[in-house]
């Protein structure tokens, strides 16, 4: 069988948010090719140093919609709300599982 990789990912118009400031969630995930999914149990978050807007002067600024080390560590505010740009929540992998546990349909080949 021929092995891929993939990245799957979609920018969020309308994005939950941390503090008025955008965020990512770091968790690593393995779908098996039987369709379970086993997940780290230590994630972490990412966050902007920049607070969210989509007004038409900040669309260009990367700083307020990416949350990479190699765009926000470059900027004034980094570290200013959070160690670098780093929250390391506890319990978030069990968060995640209840949560695609609760959802109102099933997921195909979830076992969790």
């Amino acid at each position: 069988m021929k092995s891929a990789s993939f990245i799957i990912q979609k920018y969020l118009e309308s994005p939950l948010l941390i503090a008025d400031r955008k965020f990512d969630i770091r968790v690593w995930a393995l779908l098996a090719q039987d369709g379970r999914l086993f997940m780290f149990k230590e994630g972490y978050i990412r966050t902007s140093s920049s607070l969210f807007t989509l007004d038409a002067a900040s669309i260009s600024k990367a700083e307020i919609h990416l949350t990479n080390n190699a765009v926000q560590s470059k900027l004034e505010d980094y570290g200013r709300f959070e160690n670098g740009i780093t929250l390391i929540p506890t319990p978030i992998v069990e968060e995640m599982v209840t949560f695609l546990r609760n959802l109102p349909f099933e997921v195909a080949g979830l076992a969790l």
